[in-house]
């Protein structure tokens, strides 16, 4: 290979490995049933998934529990809110979408 560039004598091999790496990296997704370029195998991704998901859960704030007491006391602020506005009864939820809703500004 003496007359060749340099990056002529590394293209062969290159291409090879390019084509042995697409070969053998692919793998079939069970969700949308397409191929696709796995890095990580199935067996070390579970594995991965299992000792990352407490973690992950606590990062979020833990598990979601309902506290009746809690909830009580959020419908009651919603109640006098709406009571405030002159909006009762189950015509409230509709009605509140004429005025301010916290996200969204005034319509």
């Amino acid at each position: 290979m003496g007359n060749y560039p340099r990056w002529k004598q590394w293209l062969g091999p290159l291409l090879s490995l390019t084509l042995i790496v697409a070969v053998t990296g692919c793998a079939t997704n069970p969700v949308t049933g397409e191929n696709e370029l796995a890095l990580v195998s199935e067996a070390s991704e579970l594995k991965i998934g299992q000792s990352q998901y407490q973690p992950s859960r606590q990062m979020q704030g833990g598990d979601y529990q309902l506290d009746p007491a809690l909830i009580g006391y959020v419908q009651g602020v919603g109640q006098r809110l709406f009571r405030a506005r002159g909006i009762v009864g189950r015509d409230a939820g509709r009605r509140a979408g004429r005025g301010f809703i916290a996200g969204r500004g005034r319509r």
